[in-house]
């Protein structure tokens, strides 16, 4: 489906693996108003919202979550 995807599976320093969904923002925005009009609210698990979804853009942004300790943060097991 154009506009998101969530088909890479990250494994975390601690051995735990994670498959973050991204999105683009137009997509997101989309999906966010169809869920809220259909059941009154939205959630969604391991998101990460990047401006332009491509490989490279995602790889790009997972090495730089990765390198400066965001990724580990945003998925520590406090706040899983």
């Amino acid at each position: 489906a154009k506009g998101w995807f969530n088909g890479l599976e990250i494994v975390l320093e601690d051995g735990r693996r994670i498959r973050p969904i991204f999105y683009d923002p137009m997509r997101l925005s989309q999906d966010i108003a169809a869920e809220v009009s259909r059941s009154g609210y939205f959630t969604e698990s391991y998101l990460i919202v990047i401006d332009k979804l491509s490989r490279e853009s995602i790889e790009a942004i997972v090495c730089s979550l990765a390198e400066s300790g965001e990724l580990t943060r945003m998925f520590s097991a406090g706040r899983t």
